[in-house]
């Protein structure tokens, strides 16, 4: 039986049977379509909605009052009915009013079973079903005929008044009066629905007997405070069966504050009797005014004072409680070659449990489409078994990979105009020279907007190394020779010197600056290197800032390195970013190494700035900065008067990056965790058949063998002992 032999259901009745089936169905992917011949969905757990004269609304749960469940299955469909906020315990007094003794006896006898009610009203747990996705429910509407259409295999559905209710897979019937006799005697027609063509249905051409009721909807403007229970039943009393305060439940703020609800029922006996009198037609409003005030006299003679009400109208539940139960031990009955399912307490028990102790028992195994073969047909070998195993380890390791590759996040990028105005541009800088020491080196900027900064010392150290890069001592950067920065003047980025013959008979060399230059010839000698590093904050415009001895007196330079050819810049860019780092960023220029052997230049990285913001899985922004970077190695000539140095040219582009981190919806991971999962049990579910069909074949090959060579022998044997 394939999944598609249901892939459209009609299911009649909208009680909690049939509205439990049609909520399952729909589940499973099933097309359900619920027809109900009342005006809402419930059954006998319906509410019933009246306005009195004065405008007053009131409500009544007038079937079922409330029900009870002790079965684990159906207790976690309880469960989680309540919490979807369909329903709720029941917590009040209860117990029995003897009529002969005129005492309350028995409080709390049941007070170890808990007694749910449907929120707002009785009907909620099915209205709610009946709205569930995948089922459409028509109300007022009577099924008149259920015919087979066997050159089609399907159902075909008319209603009472002649409308085509259209054509269906398969039927749930819930509602016991589509084959019961009581439906001609209340519509002068057929039942809907003939079972002589059905033998397994043969059960309900037998008359199922029922018990009727009636039940009394009783207001009173004031609490009937006498009673001191909210759920009364009576024995010995020829009228009612029991008694309870509506107005009690849970959920019940829909009602109105200053009255109080009440319902009676009355004994099955005394409803048997007025229905042999009337008849099943639809009784008078006559009729049902005589019945009310019987049983109101009835709940007066408790002898409690009992004011009287200002509402009071009585219902009849003709055939609504079953008096037995035809399912058998399947809870239901079901024709499988019609694929037609009758269902409902008449076949399991009359109460909620009892529905669902049915409808989980066998109404829907037999809409499973995966059946399972009986316990003795199943064979199981060794080449199942490790292909089972195998299967358990592929599924396994499929499973880690899929949860990994959830729980890891990734990044969606998306671009706009940059907008931002009067930001500063942090440059984050961390540079090794290895052959210049900390006393030549300075940092210098400039940018766009004409400012001109020489030797920053702004959050800027330096580290002296040895030979071996170990450090020696730290210093801030400012603590070069400022007082020979007075002495010189700086033009343009790439003559920061003037000729030294023209100044050299203007300036003189002062004690402390022989004594640097003695300094840091004997730091070149040792072969002690610097370490730069720290963060600039710039204008947010194009610009650039070097690395250089341009620092310097021109004459102290002169007389340190012997001219510019002799400057070596060789450098390492340890870090060299625009901002604070995010998860996988890449600074092109981190780790970059570029060491001069013989000869002397000038380095230009021209860098590309593209602002970027990072937003993470907490909505967080951390702005920061991307960049590309384009290299160019100039060579000192012999001709040239500019010094050698390292320079970052930068500049900003116009569009913003905006980066966000993103996790994979679970609905995503679900849906791809069954579909290798489900993949691998099917692949493995073929490899394990071909294997089996393998062996098999070469077993049966090999037995033959077996036999042949046995015949063979047995002839032999034969005529050798016909010679003898």
């Amino acid at each position: 039986m394939s999944s598609g032999s249901f892939s459209k259901v009609a299911v009649i009745g909208s009680g909690i049977s049939g509205a439990v089936c049609a909520s399952i169905l729909a589940a499973g992917g099933v097309s359900v379509t619920v027809f109900e011949t009342g005006r809402g969905a419930g059954g006998r757990m319906s509410q019933r909605r009246e306005t009195t004269e004065d405008g007053r609304v009131l409500f009544f749960d007038h079937g079922a009052p409330y029900f009870s469940v002790s079965d684990k299955e159906v207790m976690g469909v309880v469960r989680s009915w309540e919490a979807r906020g369909l329903v709720s315990e029941w917590q009040v007094p209860f117990g029995s009013f003897d009529q002969s003794t005129g005492k309350y006896v028995d409080f709390d006898k049941d007070e170890t079973t808990k007694k749910y009610v449907g929120v707002p009203g009785m009907n909620s747990i099915c209205k709610a079903l009946c709205s569930d996705p995948g089922v459409e429910a028509k109300y007022g509407i009577t099924v008149g005929k259920v015919d087979w259409l066997c050159d089609r295999n399907l159902w075909s559905l008319i209603s009472l008044d002649g409308q085509d209710l259209g054509q269906f897979d398969g039927v749930v019937a819930s509602d016991k009066n589509v084959v019961s006799a009581r439906f001609t005697g209340v519509t002068g027609r057929p039942p809907p629905l003939d079972i002589t063509s059905s033998p397994d249905l043969a059960i309900l051409s037998q008359d199922i007997p029922v018990r009727s009721c009636f039940a009394l909807m009783l207001a009173f403007s004031e609490p009937l405070s006498s009673i001191p229970l909210k759920g009364v039943s009576f024995k010995n009393s020829q009228l009612l069966s029991w008694a309870y305060c509506d107005s009690s439940k849970p959920g019940r703020s829909h009602a109105s504050s200053n009255c109080e609800c009440w319902v009676l029922h009355s004994t099955a006996e005394y409803a048997q009797g007025v229905i042999a009198r009337t008849g099943l037609k639809k009784l008078s409003s006559d009729a049902l005014s005589k019945v009310a005030e019987e049983l109101l006299h009835e709940f007066e003679a408790t002898g409690i004072n009992i004011p009287h009400p200002f509402f009071m109208k009585a219902h009849r539940w003709g055939s609504a409680f079953p008096a037995i139960a035809i399912g058998g031990d399947g809870k239901c009955l079901w024709d499988k070659n019609k694929r037609l399912a009758i269902c409902g307490d008449f076949c399991a028990s009359p109460n909620v449990e009892g529905f669902k102790m049915g409808l989980k028992l066998q109404s829907l195994r037999n809409f499973d489409a995966f059946p399972r073969a009986e316990q003795h047909l199943l064979q199981k070998t060794r080449s199942g078994a490790v292909v089972s195993i195998i299967g358990l380890i592929i599924m396994a390791t499929l499973f880690v990979h899929e949860l990994k590759y959830y729980l890891t996040t990734y990044t969606v990028h998306q671009m706009s105009v940059d907008v931002k105005r009067g930001e500063t541009l942090p440059i984050h800088i961390n540079m090794t020279f290895p052959s210049l020491p900390c006393e030549v080196l300075s940092v210098d900027a400039i940018d766009m907007s004409g400012k001109h900064e020489v030797d920053l010392h702004t959050n800027i150290w330096k580290l002296r190394l040895t030979r071996e890069g170990h450090i020696t001592g730290t210093e801030y950067l400012s603590d070069l020779v400022e007082k020979e920065h007075s002495a010189h003047k700086h033009g343009d980025s790439n003559d920061h010197h003037e000729d030294p013959n023209k100044n050299k008979n203007e300036h003189g060399l002062g004690s402390d600056a022989e004594t640097m230059i003695k300094n840091v010839k004997n730091a070149m000698e040792n072969g002690e290197g610097c370490q730069v590093f720290g963060v600039l904050d710039v204008q947010r415009v194009a610009g650039n800032f070097h690395v250089s001895v341009h620092g310097l007196n021109i004459f102290v330079a002169q007389q340190i390195f012997d001219g510019a050819k002799n400057v070596n810049v060789s450098h390492v860019i340890h870090d060299l970013s625009f901002g604070p780092k995010y998860p996988g960023i890449h600074n092109p220029l981190d780790g970059t190494t570029r060491i001069l052997h013989d000869t002397s230049g000038t380095f230009k990285y021209y860098i590309k700035i593209v602002p970027t913001e990072y937003r993470d899985l907490s909505h967080r922004v951390m702005p920061t900065n991307q960049f590309s970077v384009t290299e160019y190695f100039v060579p000192i000539r012999a001709i040239d008067r500019s010094w050698p140095a390292v320079y970052f040219l930068y500049d900003l582009s116009p569009i913003i990056v905006t980066i966000k981190e993103e996790r994979r919806s679970f609905l995503h991971f679900i849906t791809r965790l069954c579909a290798v999962l489900g993949g691998t049990f099917a692949l493995t579910g073929m490899l394990d058949r071909w294997m089996y069909r393998i062996i098999e074949a070469f077993t049966k090959s090999k037995t033959g063998s077996i036999l042949r060579l046995q015949l063979m022998f047995d002839v032999s044997t034969e005529s050798e002992f016909q010679e003898l």
